[in-house]
């Protein structure tokens, strides 16, 4: 861990966040994590654009049926 200081705890707790691998923040579409709120925002809004661009919604069940189909094809 490196030797940064901080006045406050909330700010130390962030900093902390950098060092390790957690990452709490998970989209609801996808499921990728992340381990700053604002990233996962800026990711549901590429969601967003996507819903815009394709008029679709995104279904996380759809996405698990592709992978679970293309699964099975390569067996």
């Amino acid at each position: 861990m490196c030797k940064a200081r901080f006045n406050r705890r909330s700010t130390l707790w962030n900093h902390k966040r950098i060092h390790s691998d957690d990452k709490p923040f998970e989209c609801n579409v996808c499921r990728m994590t992340f381990k700053w709120k604002n990233s996962l925002k800026c990711h549901k809004e590429m969601h967003q654009r996507k819903n815009e661009i394709t008029g679709m919604e995104n279904d996380p069940l759809e996405k698990t049926l592709t992978y679970a189909t293309a699964a099975k094809r390569r067996h």
